[in-house]
């Protein structure tokens, strides 16, 4: 089925009110070794690694056709369910991942019109990918424990959490064996890929992302996330003859209030790695941070303790319960408000706003920091003196 015959895929974009490139040409391997075409969407994927499928399979997959087959008609209420992330970003003039996609279509690939009307049809194989890979490549190895992550990411925050009795030997192992097809499909992504984002959870930790470096063609664009911990020497003697490459260090905060969300970061570490990164012209260096209930008002000390160094605000209302920001008290948020009028946000200060205190959720909130406090020798209202009368009587 096409999308539709005569017509190129630029001049739908520009009609279509509603349309994600992904969904045609993208493709993300997950720590559970399944295949999506970003990290964003929330469907169950139908295809695996694990089982030997590939990504001819996942491309052409019933799953896949239906999801295109909503971007073709502009079928809201589905895309609703699987793709309320960037529903929600856009809703509040946050950059999506959406967003970036088209960004990059439009910026990068505007001679790529007519591959990209062949592959409209559900059952073509892409010639190139647009947004290809963001590759997590099945091991979840991290050496944080960030609140607002979840187990199974982060090889740290994983052992914690078996610790404190809040997982067993029963939750799933995010160590996937790729099989040989796998290996395939990989050398065919990296040929054809515009960009390639390295590996999720920690990649500076992880062998196969130097492994992919070597392999990978030096025009390529190379995006990596990193907590900053992890000395980067390594990093840069694999990524310094790349074309492009975009580094965005993951912060939550200044000094401080980043030590305690992503326990047990080393602050001075951060910027050192940060400063070392930016010596090279090729590389474009960014502190990034999510927004959550508990540093959604640090920003402002933040830009202080970060010196003139470049900061963004990435993905930010992409956080898991109880770390969303609808456990914030009416009196909290009165606090954090100001300080984002202080800072200048009118997006996050919109959707502050706009939120509904849910008192089960800052409950939870208290419990899930009190018990990692216990374990780790730290006290919350050390940092966040405002949560104090909560963190207490829970």
């Amino acid at each position: 089925m096409c999308f539709q015959s005569g017509q190129s895929i630029m001049k739908k974009l520009e009609e279509y009110k509603w349309i994600c490139p992904d969904a045609f040409v993208g493709v993300n391997t997950n720590v559970d070794g399944s295949w999506t075409p970003c990290c964003a969407i929330t469907m169950k994927a139908e295809k695996n690694i694990k089982s030997g499928d590939t990504y001819d399979d996942f491309h052409n997959s019933s799953q896949m056709k239906k999801l295109r087959r909503a971007f073709k008609n502009q079928d809201l209420n589905y895309l609703k369910k699987t793709c309320k992330e960037c529903i929600k970003s856009e809703k509040y003039n946050v950059e999506s991942l959406r967003q970036v996609s088209l960004n990059k279509y439009n910026n990068e690939l505007k001679n790529k019109k007519s591959e990209l009307e062949n592959i409209i049809e559900t059952d073509c194989k892409p010639t190139f990918l647009q947004s290809p890979l963001l590759m997590s490549l099945g091991q979840g190895i991290c050496n944080l424990k960030c609140g607002m992550c979840v187990d199974f990411l982060s090889s740290a925050r994983k052992q914690e959490s078996m610790q404190l009795g809040e997982i067993d030997e029963t939750y799933p192992s995010s160590k996937v064996n790729h099989p040989k097809k796998f290996e395939k499909d990989l050398d065919w992504i990296l040929n054809k890929c515009v960009e390639f984002p390295m590996p999720m959870a920690e990649p500076l930790l992880v062998k196969k992302s130097f492994d992919i470096l070597n392999r990978l063609n030096k025009n390529k664009n190379v995006l990596v996330t990193t907590n900053g911990t992890i000395n980067v020497d390594k990093f840069i003697q694999h990524a310094k003859d790349f074309k492009y490459v975009n580094i965005a260090v993951s912060i939550e905060g200044g000094k401080d209030v980043n030590t305690y969300i992503r326990y047990p970061s080393n602050w001075d570490t951060i910027l050192q790695n940060f400063d070392k990164l930016s010596e090279y012209k090729n590389f474009e260096v960014v502190f990034n941070s999510t927004m959550n209930a508990l540093n959604v008002g640090k920003f402002t000390k933040m830009r202080k303790d970060i010196a003139k160094r470049k900061w963004r605000v990435g993905n930010v209302i992409r956080n898991n319960a109880p770390w969303e920001v609808s456990s914030i008290p009416d009196d909290v948020r009165e606090i954090y408000l100001n300080d984002l009028y202080e800072f200048g946000m009118p997006e996050l200060i919109s959707y502050l706003e706009d939120i509904v205190y849910d008192e089960k959720v800052m409950t939870e909130l208290m419990q899930h920091c009190k018990r990692r406090d216990t374990l780790r020798g730290t006290y919350l209202p050390d940092v966040f003196p405002e949560w104090k009368k909560y963190y207490e009587k829970t």
